[in-house]
């Protein structure tokens, strides 16, 4: 075997230093990727969403118990619900088609207790119900700004009432089961009072003064 001469170790070195640039270029550029992917995967996990379309979403714990739902109903009622640990709905927020927003609280056992309500008409009201989900208190104000109270049997029958008028005058009335004004109190202009009882028909009786 013929020794290699000065010009071959030369061409051999030569070529090996090419290989080796291209090899620490081959490098660069996959470093060069991976970082890409690496920055691009940290820029999709802190990407924030601006806007996110559904027609309903569902929000779950950590043992995949349904807690929460926000949806649009096929009526075009929005509503979210809030759920307990044992899958009872306890908090409903919701918006009628027609644009009338409500809130709904609820027992343990899923019956409605409580809520509040604005109407389009401009009066809006706060409802109690007993155990058994019957209204029994109800609080509103008018749409000329009139508040009232009313008070409800077991039957949903109004068996009180007590209320301002827009001119101011306080008055109590109490009705009987069929919802007709029985007795009457009212505080008139100038601070006269004034009491009225009325039969069955509603007719005046008495009165005083």
């Amino acid at each position: 075997m013929n020794e290699p001469t000065m010009e071959t170790l030369a061409r051999r070195l030569d070529r090996v230093e090419r290989e080796n640039r291209q090899l620490k270029q081959v490098g660069v550029v996959a470093l060069a990727v991976i970082a890409a992917v690496g920055l691009m995967g940290q820029a999709t996990a802190t990407k924030v969403v601006k806007v996110v379309e559904a027609e309903k979403f569902v929000l779950r714990d950590s043992n995949r118990r349904s807690r929460a739902e926000l949806a649009v109903r096929s009526s075009g009622l929005a509503v979210l619900n809030l759920f307990d640990t044992t899958g009872i709905r306890r908090i409903a927020l919701a918006v009628k088609p027609g644009g009338s927003p409500g809130l709904i609280v609820y027992g343990k056992d899923g019956k409605p207790r409580g809520g509040l309500f604005a109407n389009p008409d401009g009066s809006t009201g706060f409802l109690l119900r007993d155990r058994d989900g019957r209204p029994r208190v109800g609080l509103g104000v008018n749409p000329d700004g009139a508040p009232r109270v009313h008070l409800y049997d077991k039957n949903n029958t109004t068996r009180a009432a007590l209320s301002t008028t827009a001119e101011g005058i306080p008055g109590l009335g109490l009705y009987d089961r069929s919802e007709k004004v029985r007795v009457a109190l009212e505080l008139l202009p100038g601070d006269t009072p004034a009491l009225i009882f009325a039969n069955k028909a509603g007719k005046v009786i008495w009165s005083a003064p």
